[in-house]
């Protein structure tokens, strides 16, 4: 009878079927040798659920980019299309730990933007190693701020090049091997009064460097650490130098037999590779008056702001 219950029999269960269709299935499967019980076993099993993933759409995104020359942070949010009241609300909120008119060009900012135009965060680099950092404290545009330091990890490196004609300089061979201007300046003054890096290095000299590189945890460069031992091979010449610190706790080079590389006289007043405008002449032609006469100095081109020590001391 339809909806009739029967014991099943396997551990006195009862299952309640409809006979009728139940029946028809059975006569059409007949053929396939399959009985009436495993047919209504098949059917009173539980189905199997398999977990699957569930995809859910993002919400926000977040954009990164580098300061523009010209603009205020109101400006620059604007621009992102930002909702006006967020704007409002997260200058005032950023303007209350980190004075704005410090907002320069050149830095980089991120921020994480819900589709809707509210900001989730806002984060501004002040410098290499500082963050002016906004976050979303409720639904309302309120963002707490606070000015935070990077963290930042340092790692012994070192680094090995060698001069030739496509690295023809101290610098050339340090960027090639991936290394910043700031390594090359420090080198310079390390072998300031062994080396005149503007015309002693020549093709198959070799370097090597010993130094702490410091970066940021997300890879961003902050600074290197002062050079711990270094070896420059000039013309077959091996200079060395080993950072030491005396009793005196005042820091300083010596070479393998322990002799300072500190020298009356430097070799150049240039701690970077410089080009020379004029040389010493006993008869120069004067580049403003015009005629000939002594020129008892050299002169050398530089970049605005460039570093000139002395090359002795005066009086």
């Amino acid at each position: 009878m339809p909806g009739t219950s029967r014991p099943h029999g396997w551990g006195g269960s009862t299952l309640t079927f409809n006979w009728r269709p139940c029946g028809a299935i059975l006569l059409s499967i007949a053929a396939l040798g399959v009985s009436s019980c495993d047919r209504v076993a098949a059917a009173a099993r539980p189905t199997e659920r398999r977990a699957t993933d569930i995809y859910l759409p993002p919400d926000s995104a977040t954009f990164q980019a580098i300061v523009p020359a010209g603009t205020t942070l109101g400006v620059l949010l604007r621009k992102h299309q930002l909702l006006e009241a967020e704007v409002a609300a997260l200058v005032r909120a950023v303007g209350r730990e980190f004075d704005l008119r410090r907002f320069k060009a050149g830095q980089r900012y991120q921020f994480d933007r819900y589709f809707d135009g509210r900001v989730r965060e806002f984060v501004y680099d002040v410098d290499v190693e500082r963050q002016v950092i906004a976050r979303r404290a409720s639904s309302e545009p309120t963002f707490d701020v606070e000015l935070a330091h990077s963290p930042i990890r340092s790692d012994r490196a070192v680094i090995e090049g060698a001069i030739d004609d496509q690295d023809a300089s101290l610098i050339a061979a340090l960027a090639a091997a991936g290394e910043r201007l700031e390594l090359s300046l420090a080198m310079a003054e390390v072998f300031a009064g062994e080396l005149d890096f503007s015309s002693d290095p020549q093709p198959g000299d070799s370097f090597h460097v010993v130094v702490d590189r410091v970066t940021r945890t997300d890879g961003i460069f902050v600074r290197y650490g002062p050079v711990l031992a270094a070896e420059y091979t000039n013309a077959g010449r091996v200079l060395q130098a080993v950072r030491f610190t005396p009793p005196d706790g005042k820091a300083a080079y010596f070479d393998a037999q322990g002799r300072s590389l500190t020298r009356f006289f430097l070799k150049s007043p240039l701690k970077f590779e410089p080009r020379i405008t004029s040389a010493f002449s006993r008869s120069r032609r004067h580049p403003v008056l015009n005629y000939s006469r002594a020129h008892n100095g050299v002169d050398y081109a530089a970049p605005t702001g460039a570093t000139v020590a002395t090359v002795a001391g005066g009086s």
